[in-house]
């Protein structure tokens, strides 16, 4: 009889043991699946980036998918947006330059970037106004400061006046 016990007893533990592990197990899926989906509540937005023609007279607007989960990191998306922006037959002014910092701070939003001396000054011009639209196209932006190598300067290329900040223009 004391056989029997002890077997039934040990029956018992193991179902317990398989019990535990096996709930420990889902409860651990679900907790993945929660943390997963609230990766997942990232929003989605259409924007417009900005490129050129070949000959560099013109900009064109190109409509990308950002995703983002603050103001802050919508406008840092689309600035990389900008920097990898490419379409048949255009050129994206900011492609591969590097923005090494940005803050949005109230409605200002200052931009430290890398030196990128090599457009002219029609291609400045052009550089300076698609990155303008791209981040003043965000009603979080009123202002953009544009700074190179950390410092303020007084033209990005060396061809145009750059203010500090350059305001938004409500049209």
């Amino acid at each position: 009889m004391r056989k029997k016990r002890n077997r039934v007893a040990f029956v018992v533990l193991i179902i317990l043991f398989i019990f535990i592990i096996s709930s420990c197990g889902s409860n651990s899926d679900m907790e993945t699946a929660l943390s997963n989906h609230s990766g997942d509540s990232s929003l989605e937005e259409e924007i417009k980036v900005y490129v050129t023609d070949d000959e560099m007279t013109t900009l064109y607007p190109l409509n990308v998918e950002i995703r983002y989960n603050s103001a802050e990191e919508k406008i840092s998306e689309a600035l990389k947006a900008l920097a990898v922006a490419k379409a048949e037959g255009k050129t994206g002014l900011w492609s591969g330059v590097t923005f090494r910092n940005m803050v949005l701070s109230g409605g200002d939003l200052t931009v430290d970037l890398q030196d990128m001396s090599y457009l002219g000054s029609s291609g400045e011009a052009l550089a300076l106004e698609a990155i303008k639209k791209t981040v003043f196209q965000f009603e979080e932006v009123e202002y953009l400061d544009l700074h190179v190598d950390g410092e303020a300067v007084s033209s990005l290329m060396g061809h145009l006046d750059l203010e500090h900040p350059i305001k938004k223009n409500k049209e």
